[in-house]
């Protein structure tokens, strides 16, 4: 029998075979890849209200021993000071209230990196609890208007910050089995980065179907790459000889082809963007 974890998640197989129906649903907007998760996203995207609010929290992650250098410190009491919202640091001692017995820790958790494990921990969180995520770099902005405005819009997901150049696309990569038209999708989430917002901060809505395809997508990866993980496991960055998953592929690969699907359901706002100096 094997041991391989399998995603917890059933999502409805996609009828390949009339990628022309679909499009013709869609155009001129929606593409049709041949990649389960995001032709499941567009088919989607269009079909739902989103009445659950999302909670006046901001989550953050430290889930190793090390300890927090000076400017991570600052970087929290920023935080703290400026975004006018309860600030929750999430350390690996608080995990267990957080683990919902319906739905526990994918088995290679244990195994990933730390920046994985945070990339992990916020789809777990956005998708369960909803609210705020930042990672732990300085803010200068309050964020209690931008949950007023997400909360108030039932067509919106999500509020995050533009992404500025298409630099910072995560580009999907075929690092495991990933059938599809990769080369399609890349070339379109190139053409309409500034539509796609960035991973270093964000509010989400609970429970939606970005939300869920986006974890389902994460935990089908992490189950494909479950031996090699329990075999070489990640250390602090994942740099380390062996270690078999790629910066972005549990996150960025799958997270910017999402909010290219769900552009018309996530908002924008310069207001919610870290500051990407001198954080470390």
């Amino acid at each position: 029998i094997s041991q391989t974890p399998r995603p917890r998640f059933t999502v409805t197989k996609i009828k390949m075979s009339s990628p022309i129906n679909i499009l013709r649903a869609y155009l001129p907007f929606t593409q049709h890849y041949s990649i389960e998760f995001l032709d499941k996203a567009f088919l989607e995207s269009k079909k739902h209200y989103y009445n659950l609010q999302a909670p006046e929290v901001i989550y953050g992650f430290w889930t190793e021993d090390n300890p927090l250098t000076k400017n991570r410190k600052n970087a929290i009491q920023a935080i703290e000071e400026n975004c006018a919202t309860p600030f929750k640091l999430i350390t690996k001692n608080d995990l267990p209230k957080y683990e919902l017995t319906e739905h526990p820790f994918h088995p290679s958790f244990p195994y990933l990196s730390a920046v994985h494990k945070a990339d992990y921990l916020r789809t777990y969180f956005m998708h369960f609890y909803g609210g705020g995520y930042t990672d732990i770099k300085p803010h200068s902005n309050s964020w209690s208007s931008l949950f007023k405005t997400l909360n108030e819009n039932t067509l919106a997901i999500a509020i995050g910050y533009p992404e500025d150049t298409t630099k910072n696309v995560a580009y999907v990569k075929d690092f495991i089995s990933l059938p599809g038209n990769k080369r399609k999708v890349n070339r379109h989430m190139k053409q309409n980065y500034s539509k796609l917002i960035g991973n270093g901060s964000y509010i989400f809505k609970p429970r939606t179907i970005f939300t869920k395809l986006w974890l389902y997508e994460c935990e089908r990866r992490l189950s494909l790459s479950y031996k090699a993980l329990k075999n070489n496991p990640g250390n602090l960055y994942g740099n380390n000889p062996g270690y078999p998953l790629p910066w972005n592929s549990i996150l960025g690969q799958i997270f910017h082809p999402l909010c290219m699907a769900f552009k018309d359901s996530i908002m924008a706002s310069d207001k919610i963007c870290p500051i990407f100096i001198n954080y470390r």
